[in-house]
């Protein structure tokens, strides 16, 4: 993500959060409801009240739809997913902000229906060609025009 991150960071404010157990602290991963608490507080200790994008890759939509919740239960507007495994209730108007990425011959695209069921209002993205995160790591550029696109 840092090559892209670098990138966007041209037009952009960019903030890459790590959750616990994947930032090399030595920290332990509690569960996503913590990790989006401490993303929520550090943007609001920062001052931070609404992003253009907030992106996820792979397990990290967990975290990103318990961050999603807590906002929205703060009347905050900031999200867009790429995947998802557990789904939270959503409002449409909501719903139609988010993203969800799959590459076509990926294992975790069988998540596809369910997230689809969940969430009706969403956009949905399926590459040709990629597996799971393959589209990021193989093509950046690709990659990164597609979020461009949804930013704008």
């Amino acid at each position: 993500m840092m090559p892209i991150a670098n990138r966007l960071s041209r037009q952009y404010y960019v903030i890459l959060a790590t959750y616990d157990g994947y930032d090399g602290t030595g920290s332990i991963f509690q569960d996503e409801h913590k990790e989006a608490e401490s993303a929520l507080q550090w943007l609001q200790s920062h001052h931070i009240s609404s992003l253009a994008m907030a992106h996820s890759t792979s397990m990290g939509a967990e975290v990103l739809m318990a961050f999603v919740q807590q906002a929205q239960n703060q009347s905050r507007q900031w999200w867009k997913p790429a995947i998802t495994l557990h789904f939270p209730e959503i409002p449409k108007q909501t719903q139609r902000k988010f993203t969800f990425l799959w590459g076509a011959v990926e294992s975790a695209k069988k998540s596809e229906k369910t997230v689809r069921q969940s969430h009706p209002y969403a956009n949905y993205l399926i590459i040709p060609g990629y597996k799971h995160c393959d589209y990021q790591v193989c093509a950046p550029d690709a990659y990164l025009k597609t979020l461009q696109g949804i930013l704008q």
